[in-house]
């Protein structure tokens, strides 16, 4: 299952090769975006995210944003059952 994970994470990453990850904000989706440019692209897009989004549910099920003080305005808290 985890191989299917790692896949599924793979496929949605390649959409966006290339994109510089370090930039942040508008400028880096702004940056991901143009990587999807037509509805056939976009669609695609979608389908493989959903799969990855699916299998994120499996793996993670105990997965609650807590706030964080510094940095990001979230951090993700596994419950350490839901970790397979």
């Amino acid at each position: 299952m985890g191989e299917k994970h790692q896949e599924a994470t793979q496929k949605c990453l390649a959409f966006s090769a290339g994109v510089d990850r370090t930039v942040e904000g508008y400028e880096g989706l702004i940056a991901a975006q143009q990587c999807l440019p037509n509805n056939t692209v976009r669609d695609n897009f979608a389908a493989e995210y959903s799969v990855l989004g699916r299998l994120w549910c499996v793996f993670h099920a105990n997965w609650t944003p807590i706030p964080r003080q510094t940095g990001h305005s979230f951090h993700v808290n596994l419950d350490s059952r839901s970790v397979a």
